[in-house]
């Protein structure tokens, strides 16, 4: 019997000693990964940190998977601007945990995008927000919107943890919870009995720091995405064209339908750039750069009018007065219904902006696939551009094509 538990003993030991080397591994990893948001490594021992530990399951393992595999068309691109901007790569995961790196979440307080960013903060960071554009849709633009605020945080405070929590709580919250807890020390910020900062803000640095953890914890995850998502990440370059131009015509030169423009230029509020005089930009495959300089032909003399609603007008009687089809109108200015108001000002494309927005009343017999052929439009374009969920259609009802 002693010799038994002089054994086991002996074995206990030796694994304890194996296991020795990949303790000590996981902790220097779990030190890396809070030097690179300035947390001081004695943050390893607080209650905050076991909670983190012990909240990642195989269930959180799964959906960061599955948010990288949703999110991949957007991440090279992310990173290699987190990367170049000099802000730590890890604060990846503050767009991952903002938004699972979805353009379409919108929040409460109507933060938008995949950086949540509320209208004021984007307008005072260089993003574009009016009538016809929100930029905070651009995943470009606002991932290098982002970083400059970021990096304008952390001078402030002084940490990038810190920079984190009023990213999310806001600058003067922050300072307000500092000033009351009379530290910086994220611990004390945290603490679940008192309210420095926001329950939100406290659980949005937790799970910041899980996300790393897992991330961390499968060193090649993300650079392992393209076999996850079986796609790859879409290299987009940015061209500009004269205002007014629409989706069709750029889609066109390329051999792009419209809902892949679309899904590339997803800050556009309209099919078409802002009207002005000025030009603006777009997104197109970088593969596809070459074939838009040789095809594309800009409208020349593009022009655009500005119409005020007068009382008793309606959409009918502005197409009358300006020789412009109501249908044409609605789509231009992104009107949900046919009812404007007295005031309201409305865009009127010329003749030369409207040619790629035909009209066609179905006759008895018809179907989508002859009218696609009759109008030489992919059947899947002529859907989207009517919001049609199938191939059926009502006889007399009105469609438009892009031609």
């Amino acid at each position: 019997m002693k010799i038994f538990r002089v054994i086991m003993l002996y074995l206990a030991c030796i694994g304890w000693l194996l296991a020795a080397p990949a303790s000590n591994d996981a902790e220097q990893t779990q030190k890396m990964i809070l030097k690179e948001f300035d947390i001081d490594a004695k943050f390893l021992k607080s209650s905050h940190y076991a909670s983190i530990k012990n909240s990642i399951k195989d269930g959180k393992r799964k959906e960061f998977v599955d948010t990288v595999k949703s999110g991949y068309r957007h991440i090279p691109m992310l990173q290699k601007i987190i990367k170049d901007s000099g802000i730590p790569e890890p604060f990846l995961y503050l767009a991952m945990t903002e938004s699972g790196f979805s353009n379409h979440i919108v929040s409460s307080k109507k933060a938008i995008g995949i950086w949540q960013f509320m209208e004021s903060t984007a307008k005072l960071y260089g993003l574009r927000v009016d009538k016809y554009t929100d930029e905070r849709k651009d995943p470009i633009a606002s991932t290098l919107a982002a970083t400059k605020y970021l990096q304008s945080l952390k001078d402030d405070f002084g940490k990038w943890y810190l920079a984190m929590m009023a990213y999310n709580c806001g600058d003067t919250r922050l300072r307000e919870g500092i000033k009351k807890a009379g530290t910086t020390d994220l611990d004390t910020l945290l603490d679940d009995k008192k309210s420095y900062i926001p329950k939100e803000t406290k659980n949005f640095v937790k799970k910041i720091l899980t996300i790393a953890h897992i991330a961390k914890e499968q060193e090649n995850l993300l650079a392992k995405t393209q076999t996850l998502s079986g796609t790859k990440g879409i290299e987009l370059t940015k061209i500009d064209v004269p205002g007014g131009t629409t989706l069709m015509e750029v889609g066109d030169s390329i051999g792009l339908s419209l809902k892949k423009m679309k899904e590339y230029n997803m800050h556009l509020k309209f099919v078409y750039t802002p009207p002005t005089e000025k030009p603006y930009y777009l997104y197109i495959p970088s593969n596809k750069k070459k074939m838009f300089s040789d095809n594309f032909e800009a409208i020349q003399n593009r022009k655009f009018e500005f119409y005020t609603v007068q009382e008793n007008d309606t959409l009918l009687t502005i197409a009358e007065k300006t020789g412009v089809n109501h249908k044409i109108i609605k789509e231009y200015n992104g009107l949900a219904s046919s009812e404007i108001k007295p005031s309201q000002k409305l865009v009127i494309p010329s003749e030369q902006n409207v040619n790629y927005l035909a009209e066609y009343m179905v006759k008895s017999g018809d179907t989508l696939g002859e009218v696609s052929q009759k109008f030489d439009v992919a059947l899947e374009d002529l859907k989207e551009a009517n919001t049609l969920m199938s191939s059926n259609s009502s006889i007399g009802a009105k469609l438009a094509a892009t031609e």
